[in-house]
Formats: structure tokens, C-alpha cells, sequence
């Protein structure tokens, strides 16, 4: 076994075989290496982070395809996988939804109403 101020050149060559594949947005990979000490606690950080990656890729990928596919306007993305950042993302997809959401769901508003016959109807803008 290696102490910590020895670092095997293979965990250190898997290491960044890995952080290519995340910089390449792989966020599926992870990172696995033999030793015990520091850099195994390392690549459990990264492999934290790749799973918040994975999870917020995966929220917009599933609120893209029910709001395009499914006509689903009220769809959000679920609770943030982590804090700090992580919190500030999901809340910024979600207010450019509701950006784009609410002029849609007031047109169509006012469209049922014209269609009803009723002209009083105004979209704000």
C-alpha cells in the first residue's frame, strides 16, 4: 500500500482519463482508481459530482421532452441535486420556463375567449 505522498502513475493516468470524458460531457463515467488514501477520497468527490451532473442533465432532458412532446406547461425541473450552484441552476431553468410559458398560456387565453366570441380579452405584454 502507498501512503499519501505517494500517488500511483496509474490512479493519476485514470484520473484524468476520466476528467476528459467529463470535460467531453460523459457524465455517466466515473472515476475508479486502486489506491486507498487521498486520491481514492478524490475521485469520490468527482464522482459525487458527476452524479449531480448526471441527475441535472437528466431533469432537462425530462422537462424538454414533456414540455415539447407531451404540451405539459406546468412541468419544472425537480428539487436541485445539491446546494450553492447546483440550487441556482435548477431555479434558472425553471424562471426561463416560466418566461417562455406564461406570454403562451395568456395568448391561448385570450384566443379561447376570441373563439367564445368574447373580444374583451387582452394579452399583457
Amino acid at each position: 500500500m502507498v501512503d499519501d505522498t505517494q500517488v500511483r502513475s496509474a490512479d493519476l493516468r485514470a484520473l484524468l482519463a476520466a476528467a476528459v470524458r467529463l470535460r467531453d460531457g460523459n457524465f455517466r463515467s466515473r472515476f475508479e482508481v486502486s489506491d486507498d488514501g487521498l486520491v481514492s477520497e478524490i475521485a469520490g468527490v468527482l464522482n459525487q459530482v458527476l452524479d449531480r451532473m448526471e441527475h441535472f442533465s437528466g431533469e432537462l432532458t425530462r422537462v424538454r421532452r414533456d414540455v415539447t412532446r407531451q404540451g405539459r406547461l406546468d412541468e419544472r425541473l425537480s428539487a436541485s441535486p445539491g446546494p450553492g450552484a447546483w440550487t441556482t441552476n435548477v431555479d434558472a431553468a425553471n424562471s426561463l420556463i416560466d418566461a417562455l410559458v406564461i406570454p403562451v398560456a395568456n395568448a391561448t387565453r385570450v384566443l379561447d375567449a376570441v373563439a367564445d366570441g368574447d373580444l374583451s380579452q387582452r394579452v399583457d405584454l
